[in-house]
């Protein structure tokens, strides 16, 4: 029987994970438009400005139509090119898609339901199982060698070892 098989989760996913990656998705889209057009607009002609946050999603598609103007009030005259435009917000998107990739990858070592539990990453090996514990603990381990002071029996030999020594003299 594998580890899988003796961890199921009885409740079966359904249509909640492809309804998070899409609602993701589709926030790294429009964020990425707005950002995108922003830092076009203020490298080509120098007007930072963000178009009102009611407005992101209905100036989505003239932002990739090519107008830099989409949705900005009050809208400013000189605008970056369609070409800047669509070159800043592909990078800006790519940015963020691999952020979002990296968080999914994330939260999928984190929270993965069929990933072994119950393993110790290599520093709590090193802590619990490590040549400094053993070192600092040599004294309970291995009294007879590490101990501060010899125990009972080898004290009461040496004494006998000692009263043979004197007494033959």
């Amino acid at each position: 029987m594998s580890q899988r098989e003796r961890r199921q989760n009885p409740y079966p996913w359904t249509w909640e994970p492809a309804a998070l990656v899409t609602a993701v998705l589709a926030l790294v889209v429009v964020v990425g438009l707005q950002a995108g057009r922003s830092l076009a607009n203020g490298l080509s002609v120098g007007t930072w400005q963000v178009a009102p946050t009611e407005t992101w999603v209905a100036t989505a598609p003239g932002l990739l139509a090519g107008h830099a103007a989409a949705g900005l009030v009050p809208v400013p005259d000189p605008v970056a090119s369609p070409a800047l435009l669509w070159v800043v917000t592909g990078l800006v998107e790519l940015v963020l898609l691999a952020n979002a990739i990296y968080g999914v990858r994330w939260g999928w070592n984190r929270g993965n339901p069929w990933r072994p539990r119950g393993f110790a990453d290599p520093a709590d090996i090193d802590r619990i199982l490590g040549l400094h514990r053993l070192r600092r603990t040599a004294h309970l381990i291995r009294p007879d060698l590490h101990g501060v002071t010899p125990p009972a029996t080898q004290q009461s030999a040496q004494q006998a070892d000692e009263q043979v020594t004197q007494e033959s003299r």
